[in-house]
């Protein structure tokens, strides 16, 4: 008797409750209600554990009897089913570990690795407004070769895409019509981000060299007036000056050295032996004609410092706060969603979202105003507004990612959330650090990140660089945001379907 009042209290101890009653019992009817469960008191993960350690560590015998607490060695028999499940946990997070380093890790030091062999996609302009060869008096048929005739065979040892132009030809393409006028342009191609930069060589500067070495009275010979490069710091403050510019002050060692070991020496013979001109005794006029240098124009230059915070290094931690409001909310929507119908559950999510990036965009970048940044270069008083409003779409595009990514996530087992945050960091920042010029095609998936995209707006706030990309810029940021906001109740309910099946199957095995 005793025995079958022992079996029907075991059985009714044991009933599968079924999932109607479950979900009536825990008060669901939000499938999205689960997921904050899943931070607070766990769900089964991908082996098949809960994530809630201190439900699980009282040890279990092959008939499902609880065993007490064990102070065992590791190698004791009854710890055989622990040690296997040690085993397959060293293995799974190996492998995880593995995935991460090949995968993400690969595409962060591919943007680094080899970069000359990609020389051919950065674009640099070359304007010779001297012609090759010029009479440098008008009174006699004294005809050399002019100072920078040698400057297209020493550009041809720089693999770059080089597109090299004369006087007429830059006219013709540009429709320009004075040197002023092709000076202007060449300035303003860089503007346009057209070439990274632009060697442009003046006219007059063999006429001017000649009149230095035979008269006393002719001013001394100056090369940086007639050699000119124009270039932007702005447009990549930490690669340009490192990474591009480098190939300027290549041509101009290059030069150089012909300069001072061929062609000066050769003039200097010409003038005095060819066509029996003396040179001039004042050896300040020597001394400056053997000099010979490329001014260095920066037309968008990098001057403080502290705009690296905000144009790059800060644009991740922008990107990591969106992260973390989805997981101080976690528990407060769980609530919300079992008072509340799905529909409104929805609004209520995105409404709690994008109000608090609101804010949480407006501290971020009052820290910017507070150490003094300058904030009226490219759009005058209404610079900081546009600062804030950008890092708000910006946040609203990473942080919608973010909330649908850690859900899906979650179904699989929340201690994965790192996995996902940092892959996504390294996503956004490796074609968005690096100049896409000297990295491979794959990383052309860059124009569609939130980051790349945040960091061109904030260049042309800080440095007034070109706005030709703003439109598309703000344009990818929509998208982003309008693509995250449709997927999120079909993530939610999927994720919510699949958290709830995994519930249940564990509160039937419990």
């Amino acid at each position: 008797m005793s025995s079958s009042s022992g079996e029907v209290k075991l059985t009714a101890c044991n009933r599968i409750e079924t999932d109607e009653e479950y979900c009536a019992r825990n008060n669901i009817n939000d499938l999205s209600s689960v997921i904050g469960d899943a931070f607070t008191q766990g769900v089964p993960d991908i082996d098949k554990q809960t994530t809630n350690s201190l439900k699980d560590i009282q040890l279990k015998s092959k008939d499902n009897v609880a065993l007490p607490y064990l102070n065992g060695s590791f190698f004791s028999p009854d710890l055989q089913s622990q040690r296997k499940k040690v085993l397959l946990k060293f293995i799974l997070t190996n492998c995880l570990l593995a995935i991460i380093c090949f995968t993400m890790f690969v595409l962060f030091w591919g943007a680094l690795y080899d970069t000359s062999k990609y020389l051919h996609k950065v674009k640099l302009l070359a304007v010779i407004q001297e012609p090759p060869v010029v009479i440098l008096d008008n009174n006699s048929s004294m005809v050399v070769p002019s100072i920078s005739y040698a400057l297209p065979a020493l550009i041809n040892k720089v693999p770059c895409d080089w597109e090299i132009h004369n006087t007429s030809s830059f006219e013709t393409k540009f429709h320009v019509n004075t040197s002023k006028q092709i000076n202007d342009k060449v300035i303003e191609l860089i503007y346009d981000e057209k070439y990274w930069f632009a060697i442009n060589i003046k006219p007059n500067a063999t006429q001017t060299l000649f009149e230095s070495l035979v008269n006393d009275t002719a001013p001394l010979f100056n090369s940086t007036v007639f050699n000119q490069v124009v270039y932007e710091t702005g447009r990549d403050p930490t690669n340009l000056k490192s990474t591009i510019l480098p190939f300027a002050q290549k041509i101009e060692e290059y030069y150089q050295t012909f300069y001072a070991l061929d062609y000066l020496p050769a003039l200097m013979t010409n003038i005095t032996q060819a066509y029996n001109y003396i040179l001039t005794g004042n050896i300040r006029h020597i001394t400056a004609a053997g000099k010979y240098n490329y001014e260095y124009y920066d037309h968008r230059p990098f001057t403080d410092r502290i705009l690296l915070a905000p144009t790059q290094i800060g644009v991740v931690y922008c990107l990591l706060l969106t992260f973390f409001q989805f997981l101080l909310y976690g528990p407060l929507h769980v609530e919300m969603a079992k008072v509340l119908r799905p529909a409104n559950g929805l609004l209520y999510r995105i409404a709690m979202s994008w109000f608090t990036f609101f804010f949480a965009s407006l501290f971020f970048c009052t820290t910017t105003a507070i150490f003094d940044v300058d904030f009226n270069k490219s759009f005058g008083r209404g610079g900081f507004i546009i600062y804030w409003m950008s890092t708000w779409l910006f946040m609203l595009a990473a942080g919608g990612a973010n909330e649908n990514a850690v859900m899906l996530v979650i179904t699989i087992g929340p201690q994965y959330l790192g996995f996902w945050i940092l892959s996504f960091v390294i996503l956004n920042i490796a074609p968005s650090f690096f100049p896409l010029a000297l990295n491979n095609n794959v990383y052309r998936y860059g124009y569609m990140m939130p980051v790349h995209n945040a960091i061109d707006i904030y260049r042309v706030i800080f440095f007034d660089v070109s706005r030709r990309k703003m439109g598309r810029n703000y344009g990818i940021l929509t998208a982003l945001i309008a693509l995250n906001t449709v997927l999120l109740p079909f993530v939610s309910k999927y994720a919510g379907k699949k958290l709830k099946q995994k519930a249940l199957a564990a509160a039937k095995q419990g």
